[in-house]
């Protein structure tokens, strides 16, 4: 007896095409030497692209022109020549800025493009707000803004030096503000440590922040929710 599996022939010729096609991509900056994360990347990339009889490809992402120099981009040259990892060929990210202004431009006349009105120093504080988890903060273009909260607290004792806490606020006071919330449960135990007590605290936080106002420059908001694990210390004495 014979068992025979057919594929009609259209497959298997869209299966070898689409294996021939295969082209991969290393794209590092030449911010600085290569580290052994690239070359895993590069080496993966590169046997993915022979296995398949396809291309492996060196794309340099020299856009950081403040920190890109020539002296890098050779030495990432070097390297993969030396790591027997050199690719079947290789582009620049600066020799493409005309091509994606052209492309900007098609969009702006599409109406499109949104500006954006902040300096480095507004976005640097917005990114440390973004990280924040202690209060209901805001600023956005001229605009600053701080949330009053009300709230209450619970406090359960299981027995001497050991607690479970659990804390909640509500705001939307300030002006702009929609609404904001968080909330906080722990459970704190005391241990001592060098004749003074310790007070351990493990649990887990929420808050929530939704506010928008019109400015000089449009409707500026910050809408999000952060969430994570709680671990503190506390000293008593």
């Amino acid at each position: 007896m014979e068992a025979r599996l057919t594929l009609p022939l259209r497959t298997i010729r869209l299966y070898g095409r689409a294996m021939a096609s295969v082209v991969t991509r290393f794209a590092p900056s030449p911010t600085g030497r290569l580290h052994v994360g690239n070359i895993r990347t590069a080496l993966h990339n590169m046997l993915w692209a022979r296995k398949h009889g396809g291309r492996f490809l060196l794309r340099l992402d020299d856009t950081d022109l403040a920190r890109s120099t020539p002296a890098f981009a050779d030495a990432i040259h070097v390297d993969l020549d030396w790591l027997d990892l050199s690719p079947d060929h290789w582009v620049r990210q600066s020799d493409r800025f005309a091509l994606y202004e052209a492309r900007f431009e098609e969009l702006r006349a599409a109406g499109r493009v949104y500006p954006a009105y902040e300096s480095a120093d507004e976005l640097d504080l917005k990114r440390k707000v973004k990280g924040s988890k202690a209060i209901a903060v805001a600023h956005a273009g001229d605009l600053e803004w701080v949330d009053p909260v009300v709230g209450g607290r619970m406090r359960h004792q299981f027995a001497s030096g050991s607690e479970f806490n659990l804390e909640g606020d509500v705001g939307g006071f300030g002006a702009g503000s929609d609404f904001s919330w968080q909330a906080v449960a722990t459970y704190g135990f005391d241990v001592n440590v060098f004749n003074t007590t310790m007070r351990s605290v493990v649990g887990y936080r929420a808050l929530s922040v939704d506010y928008s106002q019109t400015g000089a420059h449009g409707r500026n908001g910050l809408d999000w929710i952060q969430h994570g694990p709680v671990l503190g210390i506390a000293f008593r004495w």
